[in-house]
């Protein structure tokens, strides 16, 4: 039977070079046909791959499409001619989108094969249509430039928005530290500025990340029409957009009418490069990508995906894509402190991925293995370590927290072995008190919005396991008890950030738990008034 059907193909074979393309089918769909030719059969895939040549050069595209799905299922997807025609055939159909992902990976394969490189090349510079762009994308960026080297990332980002294959509408908010970066963001802006960018404002001072967000959602909104379904995206201003991540953002989206169920999208992946160096260009990243330099961070395996409803704990916010209803609803409900808050990404993280509990909406997760790399985040994983316990005190203690450490010191002095020998380290204390407060709350922002949830249990467990660590080491559990929960209850924080919930089973069961960690009770009786 082997000999048989390497008969056939030979056949199809020499028909195929001869440009006798009817011949050549018939050899391999008589082949394909015999009895005894198992759906695994090497042989097999072998002339399914020439009969999707076949196809090729007959210009039956979605036949070609249908033989390349079928070799990919069986386990062929790492063959880079299987690849590249089914690259070639999507964008003969149209799917613009679909085929850059296929040749994406036939480069992957083969990277030197320059036939491959010519097709990307030739599919990327097809013009979008409105099929690759079913709805609109608001891309909200915050900036504060701070340094020359921002503005010249600043700069570097604005070029990979502005070479997008689908343009969203664009809206930048940003401020400067003084009057020399503020002209050279001006002279930039007046010649780089992308197209798409419908608003630009200057603030005249600095505000939070989500402030920015709020005044351009309120200006943008205005912008469209209330009957088209909008989706939200955002960007940091020192990062680079993959050319197709807004076609792959509205492409997954459009999927999505506006009776869908579906409130978000999420595709948690992102290009970076471990060691710290930043990219200059999109190319340079794609060069990388190649090199094995940078690396793609995040995604789902397939046994993940399975029955999967959330996205990975490690998100981040611009990952997702947010129906403009959705988005609003969070700056219509958070309050002016959580805005103001370095950590309202957290909350808002909190708010989309829970929507679907409290207005029955859902996270759809972008699963597609050969999508573009969408982001490139840059931070360096070998500084990483330091630098997330020194930004938790990036501030410092507020006058407020020195004020109440000085109060506070003599009583703090009786505690054996607290490790708060100074106003310096008690106000060291009550700022990261404060500021981990703010932290739990954002994280678990959307339990807010569902009051009889464990919020006693999840609130002591945080700082029981959290706290002590991150209070400098030699901060003791007893103090960080005492402290937190005596001496700056935090239910005055969590009220400003906008909690609305009922705190006194919450404040009581704290106690206890503060009393058993510290083995007395006595402890919580040392006559220090709340400040």
């Amino acid at each position: 039977m082997a000999d048989q059907l390497s008969v056939l193909k030979g056949k199809g074979n020499t028909a195929l070079k001869n440009g006798q393309i009817d011949d050549a089918e018939k050899y391999y769909l008589l082949a394909l046909g015999a009895e005894h030719v198992t759906e695994d059969s090497m042989l097999r895939r072998q002339i399914q791959q020439n009969l999707a040549l076949c196809k090729i050069k007959r210009g039956a595209w979605q036949e070609c499409v249908d033989i390349c799905t079928t070799l990919i299922s069986q386990g062929c997807g790492d063959i880079a001619k299987v690849q590249y025609r089914m690259g070639l055939a999507l964008a003969k159909l149209g799917r613009k989108l679909d085929a850059l992902g296929h040749i994406e990976k036939a480069r992957h394969l083969e990277p030197t094969d320059k036939a491959i490189e010519q097709l990307l090349d030739s599919v990327r510079s097809i013009e979008p249509n409105e099929q690759t762009a079913p709805v609109p994308i608001l891309a909200l960026m915050a900036v504060h430039m701070s340094s020359t080297a921002r503005y010249e990332h600043f700069r570097s980002c604005l070029k990979s928005i502005e070479d997008q294959t689908v343009a969203p509408t664009l809206g930048i908010s940003w401020s400067a530290t003084s009057e020399e970066i503020a002209s050279k963001v001006r002279a930039l802006l007046e010649v780089a500025r992308p197209a798409c960018c419908k608003i630009c404002l200057e603030q005249p001072r600095r505000l939070s990340q989500f402030q920015h967000y709020r005044i351009l959602t309120e200006r943008l909104v205005a912008t469209q029409s209330a009957s088209t379904p909008c989706w939200v995206v955002f960007s940091d201003d020192d990062d680079f957009w993959d050319p197709q991540r807004i076609e792959a953002c509205a492409h997954e989206a459009g999927g999505f009418d506006a009776e869908s169920s579906v409130q978000s999208v999420v595709f948690p992946w992102f290009a970076t490069r471990p060691d710290g160096i930043r990219p200059s260009s999109v190319e340079d990243i794609e060069d990388g990508l190649r090199k094995g330099v940078v690396q793609i961070k995040g995604g789902l395996s397939q046994e993940e995906r399975k029955g999967a409803t959330v996205p990975l704990s490690e998100d981040e916010y611009w990952m997702y894509v947010v129906r403009l209803q959705v988005h609003e609803k969070f700056f219509e409900q958070a309050s002016d402190t959580l805005l103001a808050c370095e950590f309202c990404d957290m909350a808002y993280k909190s708010f989309v991925r829970s929507f679907q509990k409290i207005d029955g909406g859902t996270i759809s997760i972008c699963f597609h293995p050969d999508l573009p790399w969408m982001y490139f985040y840059h931070y360096d994983e070998t500084k990483q370590a330091s630098s997330s316990a020194s930004s938790s005190m990036q501030d410092g203690p507020t006058v407020a927290d020195q004020r109440a450490a000085a109060r506070l010191l003599p009583s703090l002095a009786t505690i054996p072995g607290c490790g708060l020998d100074t106003a310096e380290d008690a106000a060291y204390a009550s700022a990261l008190i404060r500021r981990s407060v703010a932290l739990w709350f954002c994280t678990n922002y959307a339990f807010f919005q569902e009051p009889h949830l464990p919020l006693c249990e999840s609130f002591v467990n945080y700082f029981s396991n959290f706290m002590p660590v991150r209070a400098r080491d030699k901060v003791s559990t007893q103090a960080v008890n005492w402290f937190l929960l005596v001496a700056q209850p935090p239910w005055s924080h969590l009220q400003r950030l906008g909690a609305t919930s009922d705190f006194s089973s919450l404040e009581q069961t704290c106690k206890e738990k503060a009393a058993a960690a510290m083995s007395t009770s006595k402890l919580l009786g040392l006559g220090c008034q709340r400040p």
